[in-house]
């Protein structure tokens, strides 16, 4: 990452070694790492007025929302002035959530694997500006049209020319294909040309953290802790499917399946609400972390495993951030004042920003305590722009399936998958660039059908007489989750 390497300078040692509750390796006590229900009663401190009724509304949430478990850390000013649990974080073995306690972080993984890369490259090892696949090993990104040498940095700001997706390995599947040279070589495809456009893809993270994993010569988790945990006094931290680590649950109530991800680097790590804190300490003291930031969605800026938005709270707030239907994760940064916030959860809720909102809120007196999002540009659908038939197909590693696809001078849509019959494309739609719609269909790969239902969403490219872009399986409400996969299609206009 651009700036300042992930290294142990005597000034952050000193600030890390003063902080209450953060004694990192080199300080004078050192703490083993913790598991869910592991108290530290004596270490232990309530909230200070001013975020009293930020803990109120935490546990108001919880318990509204029905999470199992939360657990926070506040810093501020070079201190950590808060760290609570809150709920159980094992509900069958009724253990109490501590700031000690390990969660899933979901996608802030991201940004640790981002820090990764900082320290591989101040070591010399890596180039953030040379091509992706010239740090990869046999399997390789590639593309049915365009260069593939998307760069090191596009990847790592998802604008490499890369899809959406997610797969993961349940316990009880022994035949699943836990391949991570697979995965790039079945997934790994420059759907459209590198820098084109932002594209938020676990797929890129899940081959930065297999470049992490080859430069190191160890394995992702033991590469990480090398580079980022062990420098910063991580210790409690761990993959997210160990011993010791708070289970899952799902939004309705119970403990959520153990699975594994494929893309480690995207989703595939846990740690304390106190491990946590201390990372974003080191990264408010990093003020080039978001240099070479990119235009993303909503109205926000990406770099390097975070998110920047320049107005919320009427500061600059750095954020990264993680959630699934079953635990999430929330890192606040605020460099101007310095603030870091720290929010763990391990079950679903909508509302985790606005715990963060809420403590950020209590903190800085005046800001509005939710972000306030602007109305959205109005826009015209130009579908009509495309009427005709377009034929083509969507291309797999068990091969191509067709696709025949028919716009009206009205501009609606109707598609033919496979041999499947003339559908209505649903929510159709063009507004300059790209072209979407959703359908039902079977691509035919066995990675897609192992979670069956799902839908097709089609995202396209119009060029000239063409249109590419990716086709990606998203499943229905309902069904076992972990597989969101992309495909490259092609279509060409055959008649008007």
């Amino acid at each position: 990452m651009p700036g300042r390497s992930l290294v142990w300078r005597p000034r952050l040692q000193a600030i890390l070694c003063g902080v209450w509750l953060a004694v990192p390796a080199g300080c004078s006590r050192a703490r083993p790492v913790q598991g869910p229900g592991d108290h530290f009663a004596a270490e232990a401190a309530g909230p200070s007025d001013e975020l009293r009724d930020a803990s109120d509304f935490i546990e108001k949430t919880r318990r509204e929302d029905r999470i199992p478990s939360v657990a926070v850390a506040v810093a501020r000013g070079g201190s950590v002035v808060w760290e609570q649990g809150f709920g159980e974080a094992d509900r069958e073995r009724h253990l109490p959530a501590t700031p000690h306690t390990l969660y899933g972080l979901a996608s802030v993984t991201k940004t640790i694997t981002a820090s990764a890369l900082g320290t591989l490259r101040d070591r010399g090892a890596l180039d953030l500006d040379r091509p992706v696949n010239d740090y990869l090993g046999g399997a390789k990104l590639w593309s049915p049209r365009w260069d593939a040498a998307a760069t090191v940095r596009r990847v790592a700001n998802h604008t490499a020319g890369l899809a959406s997706y997610d797969s993961a390995c349940y316990a009880d599947e022994p035949d699943c294909d836990r391949s991570r040279d697979e995965m790039i070589r079945r997934y790994g495809a420059v759907f459209w040309r590198p820098g084109d456009h932002f594209d938020y893809s676990n797929l890129g993270y899940g081959i930065l953290g297999e470049i992490v994993a080859h430069l190191s010569g160890r394995t992702y988790f033991e590469a990480v802790k090398d580079a980022v945990f062990d420098p910063l006094g991580m210790a409690e931290c761990a993959p997210d499917l160990s011993a010791g680590v708070a289970p899952h649950y799902e939004q309705d109530g119970p403990r959520a399946a153990a699975q594994e991800e494929l893309a480690q680097g995207a989703s595939s790590l846990a740690c304390s609400a106190d491990a946590l804190i201390r990372f974003g300490m080191f990264h408010l003291e990093d003020d080039a972390m978001t240099a070479g930031s990119v235009e993303a969605d909503g109205g926000l800026r990406y770099a390097l495993g975070w998110w920047i938005d320049e107005h919320a709270h009427r500061v600059r707030l750095v954020f990264a951030s993680g959630g699934t239907t079953h635990s999430g994760a929330l890192l606040y940064l605020v460099p101007s004042q310095p603030i870091a916030i720290a929010v763990l959860v391990n079950g679903g809720t909508p509302r985790l920003g606005d715990i963060a909102d809420h403590i950020l809120a209590a903190l800085l007196p005046g800001a509005p305590s939710q972000q306030l999002a602007g109305e959205p540009p109005p826009q015209t659908d130009r579908l009509a722009e495309l009427a005709g038939t377009w034929t083509g197909a969507i291309h797999t590693y068990a091969g191509d399936q067709p696709v025949t696809l028919l716009v009206s001078a009205a501009g609606s849509a109707r598609v033919s998958i496979g041999q499947g019959p003339l559908a209505p494309a649903e929510r159709a739609r063009w507004t300059g660039r790209p072209v979407l719609f959703r359908a039902h269909g079977d691509v035919g790969t066995p990675d897609a059908n192992r979670r069956r239902p799902y839908r097709l969403g089609f995202e396209l490219y119009p060029d000239d007489d063409r249109l590419e872009g990716a086709v990606t399986t998203w499943q229905e409400p309902g069904a076992r989750g972990g597989g969101v996969l992309s495909y490259p299609v092609t279509l060409t206009r055959a008649a008007r």
